[in-house]
């Protein structure tokens, strides 16, 4: 008889706990999206904008191609980011350049300033040594300042950059902005924009040289995650002021993939 008390009891237990226990499951936190969706959020797979993150993931790679009719020449950028420690992450890569017409070497820091989580909005800076400037074929250093935050599905992002040769010489400023959407999980879509500019060149010597006073690229782009790869997309108007302002499009695809 003490059996069956002790019986009933416990089931009777078990059928008071059995809500309770499926509600606190219910409440338990969605787990983070992994392989490179996470790093596709914070935007690091944006073909222009630089992410203001480096701790999405131990390291990304991208790899972009396609061809810009304004000025009748063909885009190749392959880039890698190696998060290091704490805020300081390394990049390097490499860059097809017009003027050679060939692949050069790329390499930087980026280093992150202030993160959402703690102060409301994502920043860092980096320092890019690059083969080709904005209108010339000589390499140049640029110093990128850059800011995102996202709220709910949208992510939007800005950089502001200053770039010179090293005979400072040549001198030019990029505003960059882009937004992004999450469609579906693994699904990214918004705006990519780029707008150079030059910054105090001689005019005489720019006009002789046939090196562009400022440069636009603005367009769509999306990217769809596989585990720890991303297919990368882009399409939009370019535009180039030489001594005319030429309007054209541009197109670009490419992977990406997550660590």
């Amino acid at each position: 008889m003490g059996k069956r008390r002790t019986l009933a009891y416990v089931l009777a237990t078990a059928g008071l706990l059995g809500p309770s226990a499926a509600l606190g499951q219910d409440l338990e936190p969605t787990p983070a999206p992994g392989g490179a969706t996470r790093s596709a959020e914070a935007g690091m797979f944006l073909p222009f904008t630089l992410a203001s993150r480096v701790d999405t993931q131990a390291a990304f790679v991208t790899t972009l191609s396609g061809y810009d009719s304004a000025r009748k020449s063909a885009l190749l950028e392959g880039a890698t980011e190696i998060h290091l420690w704490g805020p300081i992450a390394v990049r390097a890569g490499a860059v097809y350049t017009d003027a050679a017409n060939t692949l050069k070497p790329t390499f930087g820091l980026h280093v992150q300033a202030l993160s959402q989580e703690r102060h409301g909005v994502d920043a860092s800076a980096a320092v890019v040594y690059k083969p080709e400037g904005f209108s010339e074929g000589e390499g140049e250093v640029e110093a990128i300042f850059t800011v995102g935050r996202r709220a709910g599905r949208l992510g939007m992002f800005a950089n502001l950059v200053y770039g010179q040769d090293p005979e400072a010489a040549e001198r030019d400023g990029e505003v960059r902005l882009a937004a992004l959407y999450s469609l579906r999980e693994r699904l990214q879509a918004g705006l990519d924009t780029r707008f150079r500019f030059d910054l105090g060149s001689d005019p005489g010597k720019r006009r002789a040289k046939l090196e562009a006073d400022y440069d636009l690229i603005a367009g769509p782009t999306a990217s769809l995650t596989l585990g720890p790869v991303a297919l990368i997309g882009q399409a939009g108007v370019s535009a180039v002021r030489v001594t005319n302002l030429n309007v054209g499009a541009i197109a670009l695809g490419g992977l990406g993939a997550a660590f």
